[in-house]
């Protein structure tokens, strides 16, 4: 790149960016001379074109403190660092620029990123954190007004040795070597200086990684009064020998570069380019420790690279040389590629000023240098780390430490260090640990980032600064006495009572006590046995946990100013946060003259649902199902009452509507409600620590599941130390799996969890059997995550006879059959504790309400239990049936009983790892319009993902790719679809401009090939899709049991079904969806007992069929983690055809191509014609397959795709395996139809599935969907039917035995 400035754009740019280094021919050198031009830089490193001089990059205008909207900015600060006396700082910001410092954040770069890090109008090119900032992002420019400044000696727009030294006069020579040495305290003392130039007193917080995260370090030591919190992530207050050790090669490899000339290579007069190669070397040194040998291992191919090695043959056999030095193996390219980008981007002596101040860095020495008085007030003796330790005591802002475990080039330890240091000084810092493999570099890797570190830096920079602040100093002065039960009413007003009192006098409206008390808490205390007491959560009349937590978000709100009389108050939810918030709002407004808009948005598609259904039913809501079209049409026109609720009715998923409704709320300046990264949240559960207190004075333990750690953070903030707080982790909010706590940061410590961190989980058993006993023995009903608190209270108690313990039940209710409401006593309670009264402050009294009806065996697990619904299989279909049964019965007065039984040690086909879901114009139009509604109910599914494990879950959706011969049933259906469906995206196209549509994948289609195009098509995780619809089950709480069924009829008018373990339940209402394992069931059955069974013989099997087709899997050539420059990869589309083409292949090919893994890999599939490679039984997948068929198969895959599909890798296939397609010769059971069969004649039936076409997970939910609305009477969507096991039809419409 050649940059050069006539004089006109010289005074239009009033300055030159002294970072402009290019090679200048002789020809331009010419130019300059006869055309007057002027240039202010000569020969030195090739530096890219983002790197050129332009009108955005000026880093000498002295600019006062903008108040515009301009985003990119420049200042010449007068500040002292070495020899130089001013320095230029380039610094970007976004946000609203005249907000106050208590809503200003600033970014702290690392080593190789400048002022860029979100893109702006001045510059629309991705920052380097673009991801993280924005409006309503995790650093959300709604809230905060966003600065990131470039740093002391960064190539990327401050004075660092690219600039000019002033010292060499009128040659303008760059300082180069001669650049004075700093360190990140020099770096933190410039940014101070930047701050008081906007005239910036005190910031909100400061956020920085890796040499940002010194930066961090230092500025908030240094400069204490200026922030008031700070994030740091991997970051370290000195280096340690072994990372300076690292650090000094790399600078050798720069130093000995032939080209280096001592560091004055792009002075006037060298030849060449500098020293690139040692740069080179250098950054792949780095790109090691900023990594992990475990991401290496697992991301790159192990040993040579035949193609590389065949390439490079091929170009050194057009050049007719050879190369020593090339690359081999994957990873070798992947450092040559990283190496080279950034060799183009960067400046050697920058590399080797940056590289010295992060080996000089020591916080204790900065702190001598740069704070009056630090160096005169050190005691006689102190030793360096004593000198640190003082340093950190300078620090007044409350910290939050991040480091990754697999950090090679700052250890854990280092960073503990700074933690050690900031806790010993009563410092407010936490440690948050992110197993990643991607190392050093996890923070700047965009899924990682958003999936690890994005929530918790969310969470701790919103947090409400004095939240909680007001009552610290005195629960301080009380958390460390031993409490006495006489004193305990002054305790708990001081920490609950002076809070509850100050919240009400603080609000700008009337709010009865007795109301407000009524949202945050009131709940009974069982004693299930001597010294084990239950905590029944799910009696709050107030609504559960998470609505309380709602509750004071909500009214800290108006104390913090943030909403006030005629504000807009936006929430996105699925139901029950909206009701939650409406029924507060009607609270509110009926003791007040208080205008309050409360706008809830649900998506369009949840309205049917139970709970937006009850929402919309309110007699104060007003219902907008036009979206934000027709609400701010109704409010512009004057129409909309004031301070009234509206339900939004917006198109589109969850995700999207939270977008949509981002955008209104910057645009109509309204407040959003974020429910699940705000502290003040966690306010409400002091009730419930106070509540424990009061009920129990003699209290030692509480239990608890923790999942992301909420419950668990307020029981600690608010109970006394000497009682113990225990957990195990949970994933969350379930009883088996890995914990979230220390990956979402919902503001708890795992080490301050008694038995947190030991690696045990809640046992599932354990927990199923300790929830029937609440049941049996107490008649408590609860799910298992309250079962689990009770075994692990139990185990406690059986540790320690003299323990008084709490336990948790989150969904804990007492059925009013169950309670004598006048003695508040139960028959099989030892007693309920209410929560005590004091006559001066607090009037607290109990309504039941009545719980769900959930069956529990009190028997021997011989004894048939009844269960009104049954479902058998945990695949798509089996999941998705459950859990829509389960809602449909979560909220109705005594609803019915839902049972699922899995297998999850033969998951069937639903362990792949990819399937496709589409839209079906190869079928007929109904069909087509119940494709779509079953692609809104996948990405539905995903919406539920994202909220199960507190990050956004993003589908592989890459559109569809239809291709078929001319003439074969596939074209046929598909030129039908295309002629008389009207979808205006389904596009036919030439097999030639295929690789312009999806760049990067390379086509080698016969001419002849029909070919269509649609934009929607997902690759869906059938594991990903079963996990999600099985937690969506128990939280409606379906029962869950593992094992192997059977299923007979029981008495003429029952279905029996029983598990392996002996363990038999009786239901009218079972439903068989273990895909393709149906039929054998059935068949089974009939075999045990021909006369008893008899119903259980379905006719509509003997049409099913099972094909044993293979499955192989291709990496993708070019790489999408590192694609060929200039190719501009995409994900490879969904690719569903029917090809014939003699001479390739001896059948008609009917095959697919799906994207595993965010493209890397590929899975196919090949078959033959209809029913071809039919089995009888899923079992005999590979009888008679020998290993030379598998062999004599991956050969027909290999030569089939290799040959049309060049994209794919097939010299080496990742993997061969068989799998199974389920199918019937009838066309009605093509995946959009269920078979009902009657057993008896008492209204007893089994719904089943007599083969889908290998469509289970496409149409899985809308199965799911189907089955419930039939049992319940209501109408299927369009599409959709459930025949009746017998019937006889010639009709079969369009529909036509599918083959591909």
């Amino acid at each position: 790149m050649i940059s050069i400035v006539t004089k006109r754009s010289l005074r239009r740019s009033c300055c030159l960016n002294s970072r402009a280094r290019a090679l200048m021919s002789e020809k331009c050198e010419k130019k300059i001379k006869t055309e007057g031009l002027v240039m202010l830089s000569v020969p030195t490193v090739r530096l890219l074109s983002s790197m050129a001089i332009d009108d955005s990059t000026s880093c000498s205008i002295h600019n006062e403190p903008s108040h515009n909207t301009g985003h990119t900015n420049n200042a010449k600060l007068n500040v002292s660092v070495g020899k130089l006396s001013t320095i230029d700082i380039k610094w970007e910001q976004w946000g609203d620029v005249n907000a106050p410092d208590s809503k200003t954040v600033v970014i702290f770069p690392s080593f190789s990123h400048g002022s860029h890090a979100k893109s702006h109008p001045d510059n629309p090119k991705p920052g380097w954190w673009e991801f993280m900032i924005g409006p309503g992002e995790y650093i959300d420019t709604n809230k905060y007004r966003v600065i990131c400044p470039s740093f002391l000696g960064s190539p990327y727009g401050s004075t660092s040795p690219l600039s000019v030294n002033p010292e060499t006069g009128s040659l303008k020579h760059p300082y180069g070597p001669n650049f004075p040495q700093i360190t990140p305290g020099d770096m933190a003392k410039v940014h101070a200086e930047l701050l008081k130039h906007l005239g910036i007193k005190k910031v909100h917080a400061v956020v920085g990684g890796s040499l940002g995260g010194m930066q961090t370090i230092a500025f908030t030591s240094l400069f204490p009064d200026m922030v008031d919190r700070a994030c740091i992530i991997s970051g370290t207050a000195r280096t340690s020998p072994f990372s300076s050790a690292l650090r000094l090669v790399q600078r050798k490899a720069i130093e000995g570069d032939a080209e280096f000339y001592s560091g004055y290579y792009n002075t006037p007069g060298m030849s060449g380019n500098g020293p690139v190669d040692g740069l080179k070397a250098a950054r792949m040194m780095g790109m090691m420790w900023y990594r992990s040998r475990e991401e290496f291992d697992r991301r790159f191919e192990w040993g040579i690279k035949e193609e590389l090695v065949n390439k490079q043959a091929k170009a050194d056999e057009r050049s007719n040389a050879s190369s020593a030095h090339v690359a081999t193996t994957e990873v070798q390219s992947y450092l040559d590629y990283q190496a080279a980008k950034f060799s183009n981007n960067f400046d050697a002596n920058c590399y080797l000023l940056l590289s010295r101040a992060m080996d000089n860095f020591d916080l204790g020495c900065s702190a001598n240098e740069i704070v009056p008085g630090f160096k005169e007030a050190a005691p006689e003796g102190e030793t360096k780390e004593e000198r640190l330790y003082r340093a950190l005591d300078r620090v007044n802002a409350k910290v939050q430490i991040i480091g990754v475990v697999q950090d090679a080039l700052i250890p854990l330890g280092e960073q503990k260090e700074v933690y050690n240091g900031l806790r010993s000084a009563n410092k407010d810092v936490n440690f948050i640990e992110v197993d990643d493999e991607h190392g050093h570099d996890a923070m700047f890797n965009k899924k990682v980032c958003l999936e690890k570190f994005a929530p918790a830096i969310s969470s701790f920079i919103d947090a409400c600064p004095n939240a909680m602040q007001d009552i610290k100093v005195k629960k301080k002065a009380v958390k460390n006495e031993v409490i006495n039960p006489n004193q305990l009413g002054s305790f708990t007003r001081t920490i609950m009572g002076a809070k509850a009192a100050q919240i009400i006098d603080e609000l700008p409206f009337h709010l009865p006590y007795n109301d407000w008390l009524r949202h945050v808490g009131n709940t009974p205390l069982v004693e299930t046995e001597e010294g084990l007491h239950a905590k029944l959560e799910g009696t709050n009349p107030g609504g559960s946990i998470k609505d309380r937590a709602l509750t004071s978000i909500f009214l800290n709100k108006f104390i913090t100013g943030e909403l006030s009389n005629g504000s807009t108050l936006a929430l996105v939810t699925s139901g029950w946060a909206g009701l939650s918030l409406a029924k507060l709002h009607k609270t509110i407004t009926d003791n007040n003259d208080f205008d309050l808009n409360l706008v809830i948005v649900v998506p369009h598609a949840y309205i049917d649902k139970a709970i937006p259904s009850q929402l919309a039913a309110l007699p104060e809501v007003t219902t907008f199902r036009g979206g934000f079209d027709e609400y701010l049409k109704t409010r512009d026109s004057g129409d909309l009452k004031r301070g009234g609720v509206s339900l939004v009715l917006e198109q589109g998923t969850f995700l999207e509507n939270l977008d949509a409704t981002y955008k209104v709320v910057k645009k109509e300046k309204w407040v959003l409600t974020d429910q699940h990264h705000d502290i003040s949240g966690m306010n409400a559960h002091a009730s419930t620590a106070l509540e424990l207190m009061c009920q129990l004075p003699d209290i030692t333990d509480v239990v608890c599941a923790t999942g992301t750690g909420a419950t668990a953070a307020g029981l600690c903030e608010y109970l006394p130390n000497s009682i113990r707080v225990h957990a195990r982790p949970a994933m969350s909010g379930t009883v088996d799996g890995l914990t979230d706590v220390n990956r979402y940061n919902n503001f708890c410590d795992g080490s301050s969890l008694h038995g947190y961190n030991s690696g045990e989980h809640f046992d599932l058993d354990h927990a199923i059997d300790f929830q029937e006993k609440l049941w049996s023995k107490h008649k408590i009903r609860a799910g298992h995550s309250s079962g689990a608190t009770y075994w692990l209270a139990s185990m406690i108690r059986d540790a320690n006879p003299d323990a008084k313990i709490g336990f948790i039940c989150a969904d804990g209710k007492i059925p009013e059959s169950h309670n004598d409401q006048s003695t508040g006593q139960s028959a099989n309670y030892g007693s309920v504790r209410q929560f005590s009264s004091t006559p001066d402050k607090m009037s607290w009294s109990f309504h039941h309400s009545t719980g769900r009806r959930r069956m529990f065996s009190t028997s021997s697990a011989r004894s048939s239990r009844i269960v009104d619904h049954i479902v058998v299989g945990g695949g798509p279909v089996g999941t998705a049936t459950a859990s829509q049964l389960g809602e449909r019965n979560f909220e109705v007065e005594d609803g019915e009983s839902v049972l699922l039984i899995h297998d999850p040690k033969n998951p069937g086909a639903h362990e792949d790892w990819s399937r496709l879901a589409r839209l079906s114009f190869d079928g007929p139009e109904e069909e087509l319009e119940l494709s779509k509604h079953a692609i809104e109910l996948l990405q539905l599914v995903d919406e539920v993902r994202s909220y199960q494990s507190g990050a956004p879950v993003v589908p592989v959706s890459p559109g569809m790719l239809f291709l078929a011969s001319p003439g074969t049933p596939m074209a046929q259906a598909c030129e039908y679809a295309e002629k008389n469906y009207g979808d205006a995206d389904f596009i036919r196209r030439d097999p030639k401009e295929l690789e312009s549509i999806y760049p990067g994948n390379e086509f080698s289609l016969p001419e002849d090939t029909l070919c269509w195009s649609h934009p929607i098509g997902l690759c869906v995780s059938p594991i990903e899709l079963c996990s999600a619809q099985l937690k969506t089950a128990e939280a409606y709480g379906v029962e869950i049991r593992e094992g192997i069924a059977k299923v007979d009829v029981e008495g003429g008018d029952l279905v029996k079904v029983t598990l392996n373990n002996g363990e038999e339940f009786l239901t009218k209402k079972c439903y068989v969806f273990a895909g393709a394992q149906n039929g054998e069931i059935f068949e089974d059955a009939v075999k045990r007992d021909s006369v008893m069974n008899a119903d259980l013989a379905i006719p509509e099997f003997d049409d099913t069929y099972i094909t044993a087709i293979s499955t192989v899997r291709y990496g993708h050539v070019n790489h999408p983690a590192k694609p060929v420059p200039g190719s501009g990869h995409v994900v490879t589309p969904i690719t569903l055809g029917q090809l014939e083409i003699p001479g390739l292949i001896d059948f008609q090919a009917n095959f697919s191509i799906v994207a595993e893994e965010y493209g890397d890999v590929l899975k196919t599939r090949l078959s033959g014609s209809i029913g071809s490679e039919v089995i009888p039984y899923v079992k005999d997948k590979a009888k008679n397959i020998s290993a030379e068929d598998d062999e004599k198969m991956a050969n027909i895959y290999q030569n089939f795709f290799g040959a049309l599909f060049p994209f794919l890798d097939t010299a080496k296939p990742l993997d061969f395996n068989r799998c199974v397609t389920y199918r019937n010769h009838r066309s009605h059971f093509s995946g959009t139809s269920i078979l009902e069969k009657p057993i008896g004649r008492g209204g007893a039936s089994v719904l089943t599935t007599p083969g889908c076409f290998g469509v289970g997970v496409k149409f899985g939910p809308a199965l799911g969907e189907a089955a419930a609305a039939h049992t319940a009477g209501d109408d299927l969507h369009v599409g959709m039917n459930v025949f009746q096991s017998g019937f006889e039809s010639d009709d079969v419409g369009e529909k036509i035995e599918r083959a591909w």
